[in-house]
């Protein structure tokens, strides 16, 4: 059945609540959907060929004296839309577009949907995705080697959209890119918000070359995704027991912890720190304590003593592709550098019940690894959400103190006013490219997020 033959049809009155419908278009790809009596199909159901439909009949609902309460949506949050120079702001309730996507050897990725829409379930091309990720890599190795070693650098030549809006096209094709319109129509009519949410199964090959890339650059109708307040873009991990918002009575606390070895070369000077630290506590509502030529130990000493909700690391980062294996580079005890693994670090902060946010402002700390055979999550950012951070903010290319001065600022300014994660991120974002419009430097920083609705912190009531 094609889009324009597709029929009208009227479902006729029953004695039940109405429908369920199912079409196949005979190639794997699945979409349901309940309709209410009368409704019309083409509004209810779009999947493009359809093969099979089946119609089964739903019994009445229970009276209403009988229904229990409906409990509160897990992936339902609230962000603010002010802004500066309103008299009043806007909250909006938050939904999420879950798109998984998983492959089995010698098959063609599946892409599962989960959206206010409606489920779906449809085969991805291997040819196109093979494409795509081959685009985006060549991308990759420009951006690498552009992005953060200067302020000025104009990137005005490397054509970003038209491979961005691919890589949505594949992602996103047929019923799938169906459904999102579907829900951004939807949660748009209603005045809400749609996270979209990427899920990648990381154990495959295809797919880890995939999530290793800068997937930030998805572009769509005009805008990256990543760029989109009212519908961010995020990168979640298949991570069990998802961790609830911590209380924070008073002011958020950010332990800024700085390593700065003899034997590498000194990325912060003095009056760099000075300024990230005047720079974070002009933020209300937010506490910063320093921990200077910090070692693993001390690191987890600090930790201890006080209740820290958010670690934001200064320093360097390194990725050894061979191995797949990021590592924050601190202080050893005799000033020398000691290199700290993300599967050490994620145990140095375990069993802390404030701390759910790590911010690293380090050289490739959110790469992960693209080889087959090796760790999935051997990079820093994915293992410390793997090791139970709720989110993780890190850096994939290099970043100018500039941009990540702005990008702090405004990070934060909206976490401490109790925003969404994924929300503050995208302001941050949006600081680094008002900094310097020409510049792509604000596809560095990257979100992984663990928490299922991007609230980490839950500020008290008694203050």
């Amino acid at each position: 059945m094609s889009d324009s033959s597709k029929p009208d049809l009227r479902l006729p009155r029953c004695d039940g609540e109405g429908v369920s419908l199912e079409a196949s278009d005979g190639a794997g790809g699945v979409a349901r959907t309940q309709v209410s009596h009368g409704a019309s199909f083409r509004d209810s159901i779009v999947i493009g060929r359809v093969d099979t439909l089946k119609i089964r009949n739903e019994p009445a609902p229970p009276p209403a004296s009988e229904i229990p309460p409906r409990p509160a949506l897990p992936e339902a949050t609230r962000f603010d839309d002010s802004r500066s120079g309103r008299s009043r702001s806007r909250v909006c309730e938050m939904l999420n577009f879950d798109l998984i996507i998983e492959a089995r050897d010698g098959t063609p990725p599946i892409a599962i949907v989960r959206s206010p829409a409606g489920d779906a379930r449809l085969p991805l091309s291997s040819e196109d995705l093979e494409r795509s990720i081959e685009a985006i890599e060549r991308i990759e190795t420009v951006l690498r080697h552009s992005i953060g070693r200067s302020g000025t650098r104009n990137m005005r030549k490397v054509e970003l959209a038209p491979e961005g809006e691919r890589l949505f096209r594949t992602l996103f094709p047929g019923s799938i890119g169906e459904r999102l319109a579907r829900s951004l129509g939807m949660t748009l009519e209603a005045g809400n918000g749609l996270r979209v949410r990427l899920l990648l199964d990381l154990s495959q090959p295809t797919l880890a070359r995939l999530s290793a890339l800068p997937l930030e650059l998805i572009f769509h109708e005009g805008r990256y995704l990543c760029l989109g307040k009212a519908n961010p873009f995020v990168r979640t991990l298949d991570a069990p027991h998802p961790a609830p918002p911590t209380l924070v009575r008073g002011r958020l606390k950010i332990l800024l912890a700085i390593a700065r070895p003899d034997s590498l070369p000194d990325l912060l000077h003095d009056e760099e720190v000075s300024e990230i630290e005047r720079t974070l506590k002009l933020i209300p509502d937010i506490e910063v304590e320093i921990l200077d030529h910090a070692t693993p130990r001390s690191l987890r000493r600090k930790l201890l003593e006080q209740s820290v909700h958010v670690l934001h690391f200064l320093g360097h980062g390194e990725f050894d592709p061979r191995s797949g294996e990021g590592a924050l580079v601190f202080e050893s005890e005799e000033e020398e550098s000691e290199r700290i693994t993300g599967k050490t670090l994620a145990t140095i902060l375990r069993d802390l019940p404030s701390l759910r946010l790590a911010v690293l402002n380090a050289c490739d700390s959110g790469r992960s690894n693209r080889r087959a055979g090796l760790e999935p999550f051997g990079g820093v950012a994915s293992a410390l959400v793997q090791g139970g951070l709720g989110a993780v903010v890190a850096m994939q290319f290099p970043i100018t103190n500039g941009a990540s001065l702005a990008f702090s600022q405004d990070f934060y300014l909206r976490l401490a006013a109790g925003e969404a994660v994924d929300a503050a991120v995208v302001e941050g974002r949006l600081a680094i490219h008002l900094r310097n419009p020409l510049s792509f430097e604000w596809i560095t920083p990257v979100l992984y997020l663990r928490s299922p609705d991007g609230l980490l912190f839950e500020k008290s009531r008694n203050r």
